[in-house]
C-alpha cells in the first residue's frame, strides 16, 4: 500500500468516524460545558465540587483509580449488560478487562495531568479564580498533538483490537497486525478523537487540578456509553 493511498484511506475513515461521532461528540461537549459552567456560575453547586476536590486531594492516586475504574469500566459494563451486548458467560472477563484497563488509564492520566501542571503551570489562579486561556490552549495542544496521537490512541486501539477483534488470541493478533493498522486504522481513530476530545480537554484544563481527573472520568463515562449506543445502532442496521 502506497503512502498516498494509505493517507487517503485514513482520511476517509477518519472523516467517517467524525460523522459517526458528531452527535455523541456534541452531547459530550454539552456535558463538559455544563459541568464547567456549574462550577463557575452556580454557587449552590460549589460545595459538591469542593467535596470532590477534597476527596481527590485526600486520597490522591486512589481517587483517580476509583473514579476512572468506575466511570470507564463498571458503569459502561453495567450499561452493556442492560443492552444485552455481553453474553452471560463473558460478563466476568469483560468486567475484568474494562476495569483493569481504565484503572491503568486513570493512573496514567493522573500522572500526565500532574506533568502538564509542572510543565505549563496551573491555568486557574486560586486567588482570583481567573483562567489563563494561553495555558489551557498549551495543555490542549500538548495533549492532542503529543499524548493522544503517539500514545493514548495507539495503545487503546491496540488493546481493544486484541480484546474484541482478535478475541484475546495473541496468534490472531500478531497475524492481523499489518501496516494498515498503523497507516489507516489508528490515524483514523486519532482524527476522530481530535474532533471529539479537543474541546472536552479544554474544558477539563480550565478547572482546578484536583478536579481534572474526576471531571475527565465523568466525561469519559458519557463518551463510552454514547459510543456503545452508536456502535449498537450500526450493528443493528447492518444486520
Amino acid at each position: 500500500m502506497s503512502g498516498e493511498h494509505a493517507m487517503r484511506r485514513a482520511l476517509a475513515a477518519g472523516l467517517a468516524g467524525m460523522r459517526q461521532n458528531l452527535v455523541p461528540g456534541m452531547i459530550l461537549w454539552a456535558v463538559g460545558s455544563t459541568l464547567v459552567l456549574l462550577y463557575y456560575l452556580v454557587p449552590a453547586a460549589r460545595p459538591v465540587y469542593d467535596r470532590v476536590e477534597g476527596w481527590q486531594r485526600d486520597w490522591g492516586l486512589w481517587f483517580s483509580i476509583l473514579s476512572t475504574g468506575l466511570c470507564g469500566g463498571v458503569l459502561p459494563w453495567l450499561f452493556l449488560i442492560a443492552l444485552r451486548r455481553i453474553r452471560r458467560d463473558e460478563r466476568g472477563i469483560q468486567f475484568a478487562f474494562l476495569v483493569i484497563f481504565w484503572i491503568y488509564r486513570g493512573v496514567e492520566v493522573a500522572f500526565f495531568y500532574q506533568f502538564q501542571g509542572w510543565l505549563f503551570g496551573e491555568a486557574r489562579d486560586p486567588a482570583s479564580g481567573a483562567v489563563d486561556a494561553a495555558i489551557v490552549l498549551k495543555k490542549m495542544a500538548f495533549d492532542m498533538l503529543v499524548y493522544t496521537p503517539f500514545w493514548s490512541i495507539p495503545t487503546t486501539t491496540l488493546a481493544y483490537f486484541w480484546w474484541e477483534d482478535c478475541a484475546r488470541d495473541w496468534t490472531a493478533f500478531r497475524a492481523r497486525l499489518d501496516r494498515s493498522m498503523f497507516s489507516v486504522r489508528i490515524p483514523a481513530v486519532i482524527l476522530s478523537a481530535w474532533m471529539v476530545w479537543a474541546p472536552s480537554v479544554c474544558l477539563v484544563y480550565s478547572l482546578p487540578s484536583a478536579l481534572q481527573v474526576p471531571i475527565f472520568s465523568i466525561v469519559l463515562c458519557f463518551w463510552v456509553l454514547l459510543v456503545a449506543v452508536v456502535a449498537g445502532r450500526r450493528e443493528h442496521t447492518a444486520s
